[in-house]
């Protein structure tokens, strides 16, 4: 916990030396979780012969690990004395570590059948204990099953290996190309407006894709440019919470809000994974055949039916909280990153 000073009271928004260290910083972080959200359930079930129920049991294990570390770090860094230097500190530690698990993964043999849930069980949550101790230093800055779905889609469904990149790549150049835009909306318009827009994009986007083949690069894209606001006006809505709880108490705490919504987060994507094992089961995936005509229609409508969900579920819930006028934003996009993590990026 640490008391209100002058400095972090009524800081200047951060420099752009300070936001482009800290979006690099982010940018490379997220390849790693990018990576590991998107092909980790594929690299279980089509390299490692991990049943679909039990590869989506492991990704839930890791996400709700990670999860649970987030508040205990959360805590742990509001009670510093050097928050600042104990940012660095962590990163500079889980950093390197992070890379071993994700490597082995991803590039190493993979041992004997009757050693190898337990296996990939261990390196999942070495990788999740050292990216959440990286993510609450980083960050104090419904996407994974969409994009999860699209190996699986280009294998079963589409028959088309390469759809897959295509897919991807549409996806991040969406969120790419539109993160710009976003940012320039949110200072000529309230971040709860701009997240409604973008919560709209990403369920209009899913009711694209699920007109069928034809319609899905189109809804991808739409998806991706929904979701690129819906990450940038959820942390910026963060910031303002954190400066009101400043201002109404005295007292400023970071670490621990951004470590409740990350739990809030990876808590949803570890069940969104468990759940995507399991329709693959129903669908009776076995990645040595196709799927058939039924199987396919249960993977698609996997892939779009649940970000479409969450996202008028939002929806309904920005439009509840402005009838209310409860929690009205009224703080600059620029001010989207808590003061002393701007600072740490800064050394």
């Amino acid at each position: 916990m640490a008391c209100s000073t002058p400095d972090n009271a009524a800081a200047a928004p951060p420099a752009t030396a300070r936001m482009l260290g800290y979006a690099s910083g982010n940018f490379g972080k997220n390849l790693l979780a990018s990576t590991m959200d998107v092909f980790l359930m594929f690299t279980l079930t089509e390299y490692w012969g991990i049943s679909p129920l039990a590869a989506g049991l492991i990704v839930m294990l890791g996400l709700v690990w990670d999860g649970l570390c987030n508040p205990l770090l959360g805590r742990l860094l509001d009670r510093a004395t050097d928050r600042a230097g104990l940012y660095r500190r962590l990163l500079v530690i889980a950093a390197p570590v992070v890379t071993i698990p994700f490597t082995i993964l991803f590039l190493l043999p993979t041992p004997q059948p009757s050693f190898i849930i337990p296996w990939a069980i261990s390196l999942v949550l070495v990788f999740r204990t050292a990216y959440a101790t990286c993510d609450v230093a980083h960050n104090a800055l419904t996407l994974p099953v969409f994009a999860r779905s699209f190996a699986y889609i280009g294998k079963g469904v589409i028959h088309d290996p390469d759809w897959t990149a295509r897919a991807l790549t549409t996806l991040a150049l969406s969120q790419l190309v539109m993160l710009p835009v976003w940012v320039g909306a949110s200072r000529r318009a309230s971040q709860r407006g701009m997240l409604a827009v973008a919560l709209i994009l990403v369920a209009v986007g899913s009711a694209v894709f699920a007109t069928g083949p034809r319609g899905m690069m189109a809804g991808i894209a739409l998806f991706g440019a929904g979701n690129a606001g819906v990450q940038m006006m959820i942390w910026a809505l963060l910031a303002d919470a954190i400066d009101h709880g400043e201002r109404q108490t005295g007292v400023r705490l970071e670490a621990v809000p951004v470590a409740l919504l990350l739990l809030t987060l990876k808590l949803g994507g570890g069940v969104g994974g468990a759940l995507f094992g399991q329709g693959l089961a129903l669908a009776g995936w076995t990645g040595t055949a196709p799927l058939g005509e039924t199987g396919g229609g249960q993977l698609l409508a996997m892939a779009w039916a649940m970000p479409a969900a969450g996202a008028v579920i939002g929806i309904a819930v920005v439009v509840l909280q402005s009838h209310t006028g409860a929690g009205r934003s009224t703080v600059p996009a620029a001010r989207s990153l808590p003061n002393s993590v701007s600072r740490s990026r800064a050394g």
